[in-house]
């Protein structure tokens, strides 16, 4: 009845009877703690009628009593917006109060800020601010004692743009000054209210330092684009904007400031110099970004004698910013670096308009202070300080560096600096002069393991990226000396820093990698010429005692051998063994032979060693790189495949640790599946009675991807095939359905036109794992069955073929994945196939697993139905209308607008 009314004459007579007096009051279960909001239909009345009465419709709006309905308060919300200044000003008074309901602002919020720009246009200001003030309420504050919870960064900006344009056009100046209001409340920091630490989460006023900000990055982009919009308007101008900003003494709203001054460019406006003159602007990082934004922008078209003035005082006093009691408390070596470093940074604030006769001045100041800390990043490594100060370090040669190590230094600890401090910051500086230290690489024999490790993690460092060496012969002498050490015992103190430098184990480890690296990096410069002596150290390597075995902790899962590897000197060794037969095998000398060991006979010895070894960690490599095996020699492979991949239950460690890797981190091999097929059937016997610890430690989820990719590209023949369903009926669920949902990803990422052959053999596996689905527990059958949602979308597969398996997977009622692209597919085949379109929404919509679907994806299912309504088949728009009266029966209620919408038939 009251959806239907539309006469506003019925208003009174029915507030007579008794309507629009009782609320429907919220619906609390205690049995499982759910809350419902029942819909008002009275109300609803009065919202339709408020245009064409609103008299009636305020004084009855004015006198509903107070429910607890959140529902109902936001329609009342919904019918101020309809109501002239008097009533919508006293509802918004109400509105204020609403807000405390955590239902009202996180489900029903969208009316506030239209009611607040309503409030603005007519004429309610204050009104209009104060309820804008309590809706951005931010995080923390509590109004009254209260604790609201504060609107998140996307929320916040959401509801501004519906909001801001009004308030500003009925009076811009206070919209900017409840913006700064908001900015403040929500930078406030407990310690001090004054400071903000602007710097550090806002690095640029003009962009926040990530891509999803926080609700203060919001407040700083509204202010600063706002700010901006007056201070370019002739009728407000920027004084008054600067005037209004500053009135705070908060470093962000300075900040914003200089950065709307910078854009104006006005070099004649006087708040620009009083800027340019304040020395503490650019000496510190709070503002520095913007003082080099104003300075730059301004300097050029600032008089002859304003340029003069800025140049000098930039020059002078450059300890102006450092208070007295710290100029005390430390010596004039130091100050006299601070003031160095000072300034270096207020000459590089003038860019490219520095003047030449200063030019020389900065790039003494660069060579000897380096970069500002802001242009190197501000996050440091965890770990022990530097004795001496990194920057001085950069300007010491190889010569000086090694004189000062000579002298001692105090031993390592939490407190001040010491060996491993001085390490870490070589190792920065061999990065960026790489060829000075490999050229002296022989003056590290004889030094501390510490020293020596650092400096050869930095050559190996430059390496990894693509980096060139000059004098691997210089390097490869000082790594013969590293691996002719003498292991030393484990440290007897409990010095934390001192772990893995007590002996020689890191520098090791770094020799190892620097090999790996060098011979996987085609540019390194490393020479085949230089073989007998990369050998001579690699072979050492391979027998050093790090891992020691048993060395993965059984009782957790999580553990990962092949993680280990690269965490000792033996893996990282054996690693690098791979990668020397790669480096013998490119040679140009022999570019066209086959692959073989007979070029390498040392690396055949060491691999059967690795056979051999005892831990894990070496069975993982082996693993990794058993793509590498069979290519060089696959009938060597498939001699000892059961070496590799022992089955015995008393090798069970080494079997998680070699085929565990391969599956989990190497994709199939197809020259390869004749030799492993055994190792495969064998792996899904063990997976049928495996606990959920084992198989995540044997690689069930690769064991699956491997298995379905030979199966794709028809490798194996029927022999993949049994073995893909094997391993569904044998599968835990999550894994069985993660499997269908990657052939389905492939579906949609493979670039390659799709044979018949290729389509046919997935349609025909997936009407197999249909008919298998019986002998399935509901879980797996429910994880299969979901996930055909990825097939359907790929578009890849015959269109009725696959709408007819999506109407059979729905009929299954286990729900259905990746809706959004299913909706959008479904969508763009109403016209094609409007029954089994309808269908398959009826469906969706009918199971109780998707109910919730209509309000997340809302505007694909109103765009699905507006299209079914349309079309000129009467069973289909019949099945759409019964499905738009259900959803509003179950309380999406915007499919009642769906009708309303559409062009009348």
């Amino acid at each position: 009845f009251f959806d239907n009314l539309n006469n506003p004459h019925w208003i009174r007579p029915l507030y007579a009877c008794g309507y629009f007096k009782s609320p429907p009051p919220a619906e609390r279960d205690a049995a499982d703690g759910s809350t419902s909001f029942p819909d008002w239909p009275e109300l609803r009345y009065l919202l339709r009628m408020a245009a064409q009465a609103p008299k009636e419709v305020g004084e009855i709006v004015l006198a509903i009593p107070e429910t607890d309905n959140a529902r109902v308060r936001q329609t009342m919300v919904q019918v101020a917006l309809l109501l002239p200044r008097p009533v919508s000003k006293q509802l918004s008074e109400r509105a204020v109060r609403w807000l405390d309901d955590p239902f009202v602002r996180v489900h029903f919020d969208n009316s506030f800020p239209d009611l607040i720009a309503h409030l603005a246009r007519v004429g309610a200001l204050r009104a209009a601010v104060t309820l804008a003030r309590a809706f951005f309420w931010v995080g923390g504050e509590s109004p009254k004692g209260k604790r609201r919870q504060g609107l998140d960064a996307w929320h916040v900006d959401h509801h501004l743009t519906r909001c801001i344009p009004a308030l500003k056009e009925a009076n811009p100046l206070k919209t900017l000054k409840f913006l700064i209001d908001r900015l403040c409340a929500a930078t406030k920091e407990p310690s001090s209210v004054g400071e903000d630490y602007s710097y550090i989460w806002r690095h640029d006023i003009s962009t926040p330092n990530y891509p999803v900000g926080e609700v203060k990055d919001v407040f700083v982009n509204w202010i600063r684009d706002v700010a901006l919009a007056l201070a370019r308007d002739a009728s407000i101008g920027p004084s008054k904007v600067y005037t209004l900003l500053l009135g705070k003494e908060r470093p962000i709203l300075t900040r914003i400031t200089m950065f709307v001054a910078a854009e104006i460019g006005d070099s004649h406006e006087p708040l620009v110099m009083r800027f340019l003159l304040d020395r503490s602007l650019v000496d510190r990082y709070t503002c520095r970004t913007e003082y080099r934004r104003l300075l730059q922008a301004t300097f050029a078209n600032l008089t002859e004698a304003n340029r003069l003035l800025v140049t000098q005082h930039l020059q002078s006093d450059q300890l102006e910013s450092i208070p007295e009691s710290v100029q005390k408390s430390v010596g004039p070596e130091k100050l006299r670096r601070f003031a160095k470093q000072i300034a270096r940074d207020r000459l590089m604030a003038f860019g490219s308009l520095l003047p030449d006769s200063l030019k020389p001045v900065l790039a003494q100041l660069l060579e000897e202070e380096g970069a500002p800390l802001e242009d190197r990043g501000v996050v440091t490594s965890f770990g022990p300080a530097s004795p001496i100060a990194p920057d001085k370090l950069r300007t010491m040669s190889v010569t000086e560096i090694l004189q000062y190590i000579d002298k001692g230094l105090p031993p390592d600890g939490l407190e001040g600096g010491g060996r491993v401090g001085l390490g870490q910051a070589l190792h920065d500086i061999v990065k960026s002069r790489v060829d000075e230290f490999t050229e002296q690489a022989g003056r590290w024999i004889g030094r501390d393991a510490v020293y020596v490790r650092w400096v050869i993690m930095g050559i190996a460092d430059v390496v990894n990226q693509n980096g060139r060496l000059e004098h691997w012969n210089a390097v490869l002498e000082l790594a013969k000396w590293v691996v002719t050490q003498l292991l030393a015992p484990p440290p007897q103190d409990n010095n934390p820093w001192r772990d893995f430098d007590a002996g020689w184990v890191g520098a090791r480890q770094s020799v190892a990698q620097l090999l790996h690296n060098g011979m996987a990096n085609e540019q390194s410069g490393l020479s085949l010429e230089l073989r007998s002596e990369v050998w001579q150290v690699l072979e050492i390597l391979l027998k050093d005692p790090d891992p020691s075995a048993p060395d993965v902790d059984e009782s957790n899962i999580d553990n990962d051998s092949l993680s280990l590897s690269i965490n000792s000197v033996r893996g990282w060794a054996t690693h690098a063994l791979f990668r020397y037969m790669w480096w013998v095998h490119k040679d140009p000398a022999h570019a066209n032979a086959a692959p073989s060991f007979e070029r390498m006979p040392e690396a055949l010895v060491c691999l059967e060693d690795a056979l051999s070894d005892p831990s894990p960690a070496i069975r993982a490599v082996l693993g990794d790189w058993l793509r590498s095996i069979l290519y060089f020699h696959k009938d060597w492979a498939a001699t000892h495949l059961d070496q590799i991949f022992p089955e015995s239950i008393a090798d069970l460690r080494m079997w998680y640790a070699g085929w565990g890797t391969f599956l989990k981190y190497s994709p199939p091999y197809d020259p390869g599946f004749d030799e492993l097929y055994r190792k495969y059937a064998f792996s899904l016997q063990r997976l049928q009675h495996a606990s959920d610890e084992s198989r995540k430690r044997m690689g069930e989820m690769g064991l699956g991807n491997h298995l379905a990719g030979y199966y794709w590209r028809a490798i194996g023949g029927h022999r993949s095939h049994d073995l893909l369903i094997e391993y569904f009926d044998s599968a835990s669920p999550v894994c069985a359905g993660q499997i269908v949902a990657n052939l389905g990803r492939g579906l949609k990422d493979s670039s390659e036109a799709l044979t018949q052959t290729t389509v046919s053999s997935i349609m025909s596996l997936w009407d197999e794992l249909r008919a298998r689905e019986a002998s399935w527990d509901e879980q797996k059958r429910r994880e299969v069955v979901r996930h055909f949602g990825e097939w359907f979308s790929s578009e890849r597969l015959p269109t009725r073929w696959a709408i007819t398996s999506l109407e059979k997977c729905l009929l299954a009622g286990v729900g259905i994945g990746n809706l959004e692209e299913v909706f959008h597919r479904l969508t763009a085949l109403v016209t094609a196939h409007p029954n089994q379109v309808a269908t398959c929404l009826a469906l969706l919509l009918k199971d109780s697993r998707q109910l919730w679907h209509p309000v997340n994806w809302q505007r694909d299912v109103e765009e699905l139905l507006a299209a079914l309504v349309q079309t000129e088949d009467s069973e289909v728009r019949e099945k759409a209308l019964a499905m738009i009266d259900r959803l509003v029966e179950s309380g999406s209620l915007f499919a009642r607008d769906i009708l309303k919408r559409l062009p009348s038939r």
